[in-house]
């Protein structure tokens, strides 16, 4: 058994003392002082310029999204606390301190740090509830992780927002930056791998891709988890990714017929067929990015990726799986 501490002040003897520490009244105290110095700080710094204001956001949205993966695990490792005994409820709060522990000294993202204080105030409180015994399964929910994860997705969304802003400033449309355009006309003559389509049944190429991610994929994410990227005006380009393109001619006489309308689901079954082709000949497993085709050069195109990658690929999301609302070719 773990020796009983303070035995006077039990931290989770009420409903009280659990709800103190949901919102931080432990903090209360603090000085106002470190905020009034940080403030001087800044107000003495030169402005950053653009680029550097945009570099410095890209890469808290990135943080951002990094940390809200790591609270959501918590958050479902917590979840199971109803169904463990007293000890594993105790070894799992514990651990999950101790993960809040690291999180707060490799300094997280400005404006977050009160939220995770008071996520280790409430699973301190929890886990002295649950070793005296005053903890009942209706008081393991752990809302403060909950609550932390929602102010970190509106902390991201208002980067980001200032993010495109930042790079529209520049353009009608927010890609027209120098960048931007030295981006696509860098990446112009890969188009000339897609004429083929016309002439031939299908065409199997490799061509820079972008990705229009739900929320938080950046370029600094994707290049840490070993992709070639570069930025389109705040979007990510991923260089080398496999696309296949189908021709009408691939499809049954029925659906070639002039001004027939061709079903998605017909272009994607073409699409698989060829998929299994190339894997069999490569002898390595491929699968599709997104089911979504991509029109251009009068064909469907679809984006592929060998397992490994597209693992990799979704390990660069919140949640670690893939969520495109959309994709396209950078030129």
């Amino acid at each position: 058994m773990e020796p009983v501490k303070n035995r006077g002040t039990r931290v989770a003897d009420n409903q009280f003392d659990r709800i103190q520490a949901r919102n931080g009244l432990g903090n209360k105290t603090q000085s106002q002082m470190d905020r009034i110095v940080a403030a001087l700080q800044a107000s003495g710094k030169p402005a950053d310029d653009e680029a550097t204001v945009a570099t410095k956001l890209e890469a808290r949205v990135g943080k951002l999204a990094e940390l809200k993966g790591n609270l959501k695990k918590m958050q479902a490792k917590l979840a199971e606390l109803p169904l463990l005994d007293d000890l594993g409820r105790r070894k799992r709060i514990t651990s999950q301190l101790k993960a809040l522990d690291t999180i707060l000294a490799n300094k997280p993202p400005v404006g977050v740090s009160k939220h995770l204080k008071m996520c280790v105030n409430e699973l301190t409180s929890l886990r002295e509830g649950v070793f005296v015994g005053a903890a009942k399964k209706r008081d393991l929910a752990v809302l403060t992780v909950t609550a932390a994860i929602e102010h970190i997705d509106e902390l991201g969304g208002k980067s980001q927002e200032r993010l495109t802003k930042l790079t529209a400033a520049n353009g009608d449309d927010g890609l027209f930056s120098d960048d931007a355009l030295r981006v696509i006309q860098e990446n112009q003559f890969e188009s000339r791998k897609l004429d083929a389509i016309h002439r031939k049944p299908f065409v199997v190429a490799r061509v820079p891709v972008v990705p229009v991610a739900k929320s938080f994929l950046t370029v600094d994410n994707l290049t840490r988890k070993g992709f070639k990227t570069q930025s389109l005006g705040g979007y990510p380009v991923v260089h080398n990714q496999l696309v296949i393109g189908i021709n009408k001619k691939m499809l049954d006489e029925k659906q070639q017929k002039e001004g027939a309308k061709i079903s998605a689901e017909h272009w994607y079954a073409a699409a698989d067929k060829l998929r299994k082709l190339i894997q069999k000949q490569a002898n390595k497993k491929l699968a599709f990015v997104s089911e979504r085709p991509y029109g251009a050069q009068g064909g469907a195109w679809f984006w592929l990726m060998p397992e490994r990658d597209l693992d990799l690929f979704a390990s660069a999301f919140p949640g670690k799986r893939v969520q495109l609302t959309s994709w396209g070719l950078a030129f």
